[in-house]
């Protein structure tokens, strides 16, 4: 009996160390089950939190409030452009009515330094002429269009689904170990399994790291992609500024030969005037005084140079004012014309030089916008061939691959948000400026009113002035004439 006993004795207890295994692997595979689920049921909310963020960020997107938004701005640029335009023709006008009043007072001091008989009066009249110029301003906010890719949807649905297959294997596996229904020949078998379990894990592990390689140099591709795309968005906001620069430009060239033909039209009434006072003017009384020739060299070293182009303008006005003074030749009108056409001649001669430089600026934008463009058609062609080449390389396991692409959902995310707040904050940035713009030109516009006033000071001081002059030349003809009385009286008187 022992003898028979002991072999059962041993089986029993190789059949316990078994069974003590046995619940070993089964507790390991429970725990493995467990965390698989757990890794599951995380990345299952991950996926559904990412479809809810890019379903609201959808909604945001053609929202109808942010449209509103976008017509409302335009509608403000488009009216303060319009302010603009509106105030620069008044303050065009504000200069061509000083220019009025300058000829007016001349006049007027010709009239007192004739000392006709007659008195004339000048009707005085000013013309008033507006333009209502509409520019029309047109802000293309490129938004940032980045779908989901379907792909990675199914790559996702795919992990999830072997995920959900190798927890339906591990529960079976772990019900027939409850029940016992194995075989002696089955410790064989599961050891097999655990050996292959292991060298695929192995091998999973390897296709891990090189995907996460893939991943990172897809990345580096992405960022490079995303600099060329602000590169372009720069080289489009230079040639949008270009475009504007080149249509202030041509306004410039309006106002110029605007104010070309107001000159024209002031020559030949000067011409007039001059062919007027050679027919009255037989004889011109002229001293010519000369300074050495040391304080001359003391002046000009003494004079500052011009700083800016507004006392450039101020120079030019007097000179204008300085051909038009009535104590001048007509040798000394005729080099004061010169000088004023010679400056001309060089506004002219800068005016073409910047239209070539603009011109020179937007060939070369637009050979670089075109060498960006080929740079992101190269860029778009090696995405692809990379999002082939991930596609090809997916294997059976993607939880970390499918948490990476989360990731990556998160940061395009991100990326699209700030964009979107970098395009805000720049569209404001722009109506500021605008705004400081409209300030300015209101500041203008006040001065100009304040030049206006004292104009019209000095035009009444000289209207009184002339009210004496007029009562003194009235009372000098009164003498005269009294004397005149008197000097016949005694003629009279003599004569008897």
């Amino acid at each position: 009996m022992e003898r028979i006993q002991r072999p059962l004795i041993e089986q029993n207890r190789r059949l316990t160390e078994r069974n003590r295994i046995l619940q070993n692997e089964m507790k390991h595979c429970e725990q493995k089950l467990c965390h698989s689920q757990d890794d599951f049921l995380t990345l299952k909310d991950d996926y559904e939190r990412l479809v809810k963020d890019n379903q609201n960020l959808k909604e945001r997107r053609a929202f109808p409030e942010k449209l509103e938004e976008l017509d409302r701005y335009r509608n403000q640029v488009l009216e303060y452009s319009k302010c603009i335009t509106a105030l620069r023709q008044a303050g065009l006008e504000k200069d061509r009515r000083y220019d009025l009043l300058v000829q007016k007072f001349k006049r007027l001091r010709k009239c007192i330094s004739s000392r006709k008989n007659g008195e004339t009066e000048e009707d005085r009249q000013s013309s008033f002429g507006g333009s209502d110029c509409s520019a029309e301003s047109s802000i293309s906010l490129n938004t940032i269009t980045e779908d989901l890719n379907e792909a990675l949807d199914k790559d996702i649905e795919n992990g999830y689904q072997q995920i959900a297959r190798e927890g339906e294997q591990l529960r079976r596996t772990l019900s027939v170990l409850k029940t016992g229904e194995y075989a002696l020949e089955d410790d064989q078998l599961l050891r097999h399994q655990l050996i292959c379990a292991q060298t695929t894990i192995a091998q999973q592990q390897v296709v891990i790291e090189q995907q996460q390689l893939q991943s990172e140099n897809t990345m580096e591709l992405l960022d490079s992609i995303a600099r060329l795309q602000d590169q372009v968005m720069e080289q489009r906001s230079k040639m949008e500024s270009m475009e504007a620069e080149l249509i202030e430009s041509k306004e410039m060239n309006e106002l110029l030969e605007f104010q070309i033909l107001e000159n024209k039209e002031n020559m030949e009434h000067e011409f007039e005037e001059r062919q007027t006072l050679r027919e009255s003017v037989s004889k011109d009384t002229m001293t010519d005084s000369w300074i050495n020739e040391e304080d001359e060299c003391t002046f000009l070293s003494q004079m500052s140079p011009l700083s800016d182009f507004g006392e450039a303008c101020n120079r030019k006005c007097e000179l204008i004012n300085l051909r038009r003074s009535a104590s001048l030749n007509i040798k000394q009108r005729e080099l004061v014309q010169q000088m004023l056409t010679y400056i001309e001649h060089l506004e002219d001669v800068d005016h073409n030089l910047y239209f070539e430089q603009l011109l020179h600026l937007k060939i070369d934008t637009e050979q670089k916008m075109y060498q960006f463009a080929l740079k992101e058609t190269e860029s778009a062609t090696k995405i692809q061939d990379l999002e082939e080449q991930v596609e090809q390389s997916y294997s059976k396991q993607k939880r970390k691959m499918s948490a990476l692409f989360c990731w990556k959902l998160k940061k395009s995310f991100i990326d699209q948000r700030s964009k979107l707040f970098l395009a805000f904050n720049t569209y404001e940035s722009l109506i500021m400026d605008l705004q400081m713009e409209v300030e300015m030109l209101r500041k203008r516009e006040v001065e100009l009113d304040s030049e206006k006033q004292m104009l019209n000071g000095e035009v009444n001081r000289m209207s009184k002035e002339m009210g004496k002059l007029r009562y003194l030349l009235q009372q000098k003809d009164e003498q005269l004439t009294l004397q005149g009385d008197k000097g016949s009286e005694q003629e009279g008187l003599s004569d008897l």
